[in-house]
């Protein structure tokens, strides 16, 4: 980990989030346990991929989403760094990049301030995002479905809307976030404006 989790100034939302055992906050969407996913039948959403990580005693897997707490900031308008509401005119902050050919990311929004902590510490922001590193708003965003395929072999991400009957048999990974009308910011701009200070 970067040693820059320790003196770096801390947005009060990710002050409540459980912590490693050597004090650093874990965000929310991060995997627990040893690949703990399983498919299971859900009425709402038909197969679907389901986790029984549990956010508060297992280890963190840092390179790996809930697919659960994924969906939930997706639906929910949850911060996918600090799991806190994103208030109605606040917007959507998103670090990682779309899926290739595509305007869809994969890992839910986040606060600006929240987003702006995660670069600053997280281990694989700071290593494969340099300064120009595109950093996405927007104030509105719709979501589809992304569910996994399975052919010759390989998990392949097909893209259904929500609701889309044809894809109730083939297991919901994630919601594909969609930005609409969104800005654009290099990552140290983005920093500039929404790092916490002291």
């Amino acid at each position: 980990m970067p040693a820059a989790w320790r003196t770096t100034p801390m947005p009060e939302s990710i002050k409540s989030l459980p912590r490693t055992t050597q004090g650093m906050p874990v965000p929310f969407t991060v995997s627990r346990g040893h690949d703990p996913e399983r498919i299971a039948y859900r009425r709402e959403t038909g197969l679907t991929v389901v986790c029984g990580c549990a956010p508060h005693t297992d280890k963190p897997m840092f390179s790996a989403q809930c697919p659960e707490r994924q969906r939930q900031c997706a639906q929910e308008r949850l911060c996918s760094v600090c799991g806190q509401s994103i208030k109605a005119g606040e917007p959507f902050a998103f670090g990682g990049l779309p899926l290739p050919g595509t305007d869809l990311y994969m890992e839910a929004g986040a606060h600006p301030r929240c987003l702006a902590y995660a670069f600053q510490v997280c281990p694989v922001l700071a290593r494969e995002c340099g300064p120009d590193h595109p950093v996405v708003f927007a104030e509105q965003v719709t979501t589809c479905e992304a569910r996994l395929l399975t052919t010759a072999g390989q998990n392949v991400i097909a893209v259904f809307a929500h609701g889309d009957p044809r894809g109730r048999e083939v297991p919901l990974q994630f919601y594909l976030s969609r930005p609409l009308a969104p800005q654009m910011f290099d990552r140290d701009t983005f920093l500039d404006r929404f790092r916490t200070r002291t």
